[in-house]
């Protein structure tokens, strides 16, 4: 997650008081719909500051304290360099943290685009003006709107914790708290001892509470008030979430239906998972991209429990998950259910259910015209993130060889070659001159290769070809529901495949190179809606299909076909598998 940071600053060097006040107003609004006591003490909150700009040129404080010492507000007089310093590469980004103080407020933003969705900040600041100064300079709205940001007194940790928690039981207890230079030891010490005296109060508390709503739950389904369906969405991709969504979207049938998150903090922990069985009476628990082996035990036996594993899974996950199971489970490409139904596995209880398309997708079929003359606009997905920041390759030697394999992809692609992923890095290697010992580290190389490095490229190298052409190109996010007049799919993926099947239902022409996977293949039940695609192996197929789009016909699927494959019939089976345990029991 991102947050604009860009402040204005006026001739002297310092943001605008406008700006400022503004800026603060929006925060404090936001934070008194989330936590009105914090929104209360940092509106009264006093202190003595006044506006500067640090020496790496960021807008900040100098802050005068009881006795009278101007000190930078934060303890840093470059708030930028130094969060970046301290927080700009995180280990262990799967888990909420604590960070020992607001600081000099950049140090949120560093830390909240380090952390995995699901996760949370808790900033332990005891001094509410400090706070105050921090929303004047950033913009926390997006970051406390989605829960991702919570505040907790330093000088109170247990009680504030306890009743934190207690109002808010889909959180994870923080598992980190982050040193800083800022916090002085003793102070820090102090921190550390009240977390872990918190942490077993809330623990106890939690393992009560969620005895209590077990019993509830078993109680209300004993008297057939189970009638709900409750969708548990645990893989953290947009794709992952857009399938959750879209089978709740798909919910006709009496009782109600809800969705739980995990990449959502506020849902991540799983009493958030049983408060909502409870609340809707749900009898069937949809688990789309999790372990239902570990998911089990946690919940009612009177709860039927389903899976759904979408494309993103990988096949060997989805053999260990689909394996240990002993709960119904559907797999959605043919990669991932010869891998469940290798000998080896023994599994017996899982099919194949392909990923649909959202009802919005099936409802509208309607063929958009090209105007002849018009400037062509085209619509693309995001690129494939490649940098090596992102991907974590921090050492000299993997960042070279990284290069190289890079531009070894962009010469294979222009010169119209395919190599194999196992191809290319030994070559990279050799040029390199950068030798992989490791087999774990060759594997995951060779998966950011297949991954990262040729869906980007063939990217790259489509958009500049349809650009040369004179072509209108911009990015449409997975989950947008607008139209496009045309949509070209560079780097089709498993990951693909429905929302190629969503693009074919507006009547827009839908372009896609092939890639490494035959789509049609791997999904014969989406394949008549494949069929509608228009695929192709080399960059100037797409570009002279695009520039001749008025002379051709869109393909348009049938409606039948649409019907048997959209969220309500994924949805209908699903159910169906899950009601059925309690006949076989």
């Amino acid at each position: 997650m991102t947050t604009d940071t860009k402040t204005t600053l006026d001739p002297t060097g310092h943001t605008g008081a406008e700006e400022r006040s503004s800026r603060f107003e929006a925060n404090l609004v936001v934070l008194a719909r989330h936590r009105p006591s914090w929104a209360a003490r940092v509106a009264s909150a006093a202190g003595n500051s006044e506006p500067a700009t640090a020496r790496d040129g960021t807008a900040t404080f100098r802050v005068t304290d009881p006795q009278g010492r101007r000190r930078w507000f934060g303890g840093s007089s470059m708030p930028t360099s130094s969060s970046a310093a301290l927080f700009g590469n995180l280990s262990d980004t799967n888990m909420s943290v604590v960070l020992p103080g607001i600081l000099t407020g950049a140090e949120v933003l560093t830390v909240d685009a380090q952390l995995d969705p699901g996760c949370a900040i808790f900033v332990c600041e005891s001094d509410p003006a400090a706070l105050r100064l921090a929303l004047m300079l950033y913009d926390y709205r997006p970051l406390i709107e989605a829960g991702r940001l919570c505040f907790v007194d330093r000088d109170r940790v247990i009680a504030d914790l306890a009743a934190f928690f207690e109002s808010h039981p889909g959180y994870e207890f923080p598992q980190r708290v982050l040193r800083t230079p800022q916090i002085d030891p003793a102070t820090f010490a102090k921190l550390q001892k009240d977390l872990e005296a918190a942490l077993r109060e809330v623990t106890a508390a939690r393992a009560q509470r969620a005895e209590q709503s077990r019993r509830r739950i078993a109680d209300q389904l004993s008297a057939h008030q189970g009638r709900g369906v409750l969708i548990v969405g645990a893989g953290v991709s947009s794709d992952a979430r857009a399938a959750a969504l879209g089978l709740q979207d798909a919910f006709r049938e009496p009782g109600s239906c809800d969705v739980v998150l995990i990449s959502d903090p506020r849902t991540r922990h799983l009493q958030g998972v049983l408060d909502r069985i409870e609340r809707i009476h749900a009898d069937v628990l949809i688990l789309l991209d999790g372990a239902p082996a570990v998911l089990r035990p946690q919940i009612p036996d009177a709860v039927r429990l389903v899976t759904w594993l979408t494309p993103q899974v990988d096949p060997r996950v989805a053999a260990t998950w689909a394996t240990q199971a002993q709960t119904p489970c559907f797999v959605s490409t043919t990669e991932q259910l010869r891998a469940v139904l290798d000998p080896a596995s023994g599994a017996d209880h899982v099919q194949l259910l392909e990923p649909g398309v959202t009802a919005r997708a099936a409802a509208c079929c309607v063929p958009t015209p090209v105007q002849a003359g018009a400037p062509l606009e085209v619509c693309v997905p995001p690129c494939p993130p490649d940098d090596p920041d992102l991907l974590g390759l921090t050492l000299a030697s993997q960042r070279d060889l990284w290069t190289v394999a890079r531009s070894l992809i962009f010469e294979r692609i222009l010169a119209g070659r395919t190599a194999a992923a196992a191809e290319l890095l030994t070559e990279a290697s050799a040029k390199a001159n950068v030798a992989i010992e490791d087999a774990q580290v060759r594997r995951q190389f060779l998966e950011l290769i297949q991954r990262r490095a040729l869906p980007a490229a063939r990217w790259r190298t489509v958009v500049t070809g349809l650009t040369k052409s004179g072509a209108r190109v911009r990015t449409l996010e997975p989950l947008s529901t607008e139209t496009p007049a045309c949509y070209v799919c560079p780097a089709a993926t498993h990951a693909d495949a429905r929302r190629l099947c969503e693009r074919v239902t507006s009547g827009a022409p839908v372009f896609a190179w092939r890639y490494f996977t035959n789509l049609r293949e791997a999904h014969p039940m989406l394949q008549p809606l494949l069929d509608c695609v228009i695929w192709f192996d080399r960059p100037e197929e797409v570009v002279r299909g695009v520039l001749n789009l008025g002379r051709t016909s869109p393909r348009i699927p049938d409606p039948r076909v649409l019907a048997d494959n959209d969220m309500s019939a994924r949805l209908r089976c699903l159910i169906r598998a899950a009601r059925a345990l309690l006949q076989g029991a």
